[in-house]
């Protein structure tokens, strides 16, 4: 994996500052760019998606959820003494998160930003489809029950890790079971026929793909609202789980023309050029480069 450029400027100014006996503090950024860039098996799931959150809200204090859900593990595992099958796992489970804890879906609210932070799903109990399997993802993970996120389009499910598992669990609504054949149907309700059914919709899905996953709900919910600069640090935050990915380099230099940030934005667009050359915006793309280098020459005649 290629590493987040934004890491070696944490670690080299974490490394200055210790050295002049100085006080590291960290932001909850870079304490993200740290965790992603850890092997897939050692990200914190849970403790990830809280840094994003804490970037919103600056007193979060992600150690308070995560004993939290080490609490709710705690309180389910006598239950599980007999369970067996992944069936007995996901009937408690279910009886607890969304009975006894009252954990529910809301689609009125897909659009709010706090429904994607997961201090606040844990907070008020409801959230969309991605930050409901992560709660559900971690509870599962303290009680020793394997399950995996699935990527599906317009849905994000979880299924249990085992092979001979054949079914998928939907959080958002209540931890409904749905066979292969439900989550075909779903896909023609959504998409109205528009995206037909692949079986690669169900493949289970990594702890830095959920994440993404989050991340992209959180983008397009700023740049709908034009919140530019919040768009762009979640931006920021995709480039650094896939530092290379064409469109993100391109959105990027979008929202840095959008925020007037010239020389920024010629950066971030001539890469996405130089890994998409026949891109279907290529030529749109090439012509904004040239009026932003027009523009720059302009405001730095000197330079």
């Amino acid at each position: 994996m290629v590493a987040c450029p934004a890491t070696d400027w944490v670690r080299r100014t974490a490394a200055g500052l210790k050295s002049k006996g100085g006080i590291v503090s960290e932001t909850a950024h870079q304490r993200f760019v740290e965790m992603v860039n850890r092997p897939e098996p050692e990200i914190d799931l849970a403790r990830a998606a809280l840094l994003i959150a804490q970037e919103e809200r600056s007193d979060l204090e992600p150690e308070s959820y995560i004993d939290r859900l080490d609490e709710w593990g705690a309180q389910l595992r006598p239950q599980l003494v007999h369970a067996i099958a992944p069936e007995h796992f996901v009937s408690h489970l279910n009886r607890f998160l969304f009975g006894e804890l009252e954990f529910r879906g809301v689609s009125d609210r897909h659009y709010k930003p706090c429904n994607s932070f997961l201090d606040y799903v844990m907070d008020h109990r409801v959230g969309i489809p991605v930050t409901l399997s992560v709660v559900y993802i971690e509870v599962a993970r303290r009680i020793g029950f394997h399950v995996q996120g699935v990527g599906m389009p317009g849905h994000f499910l979880i299924k249990p890790g085992s092979r001979d598992s054949r079914f998928y669990i939907d959080p958002f609504h209540q931890g409904r079971i749905l066979s292969e054949d439900d989550c075909e149907r779903k896909i023609e309700e959504m998409y109205a026929g528009a995206l037909p059914f692949q079986k690669s919709f169900l493949a289970p899905v990594g702890r830095r793909q959920i994440l993404i996953r989050m991340l992209y709900n959180l983008k397009s919910i700023y740049v709908q609202r034009e919140n530019y600069s919040k768009a762009l640090s979640v931006v920021d935050k995709i480039l650094c789980l896939v530092p290379e990915a064409p469109v993100e380099l391109r959105d990027r230099g979008i929202l840095h023309f959008r925020l007037g940030q010239v020389q920024e934005a010629i950066i971030d667009l001539q890469k996405y050029l130089l890994y998409s050359p026949k891109a279907r915006d290529a030529a749109q793309i090439r012509q904004m480069i040239l009026m932003l280098q027009a523009q720059n020459r302009r405001e730095t005649p000197n330079a």
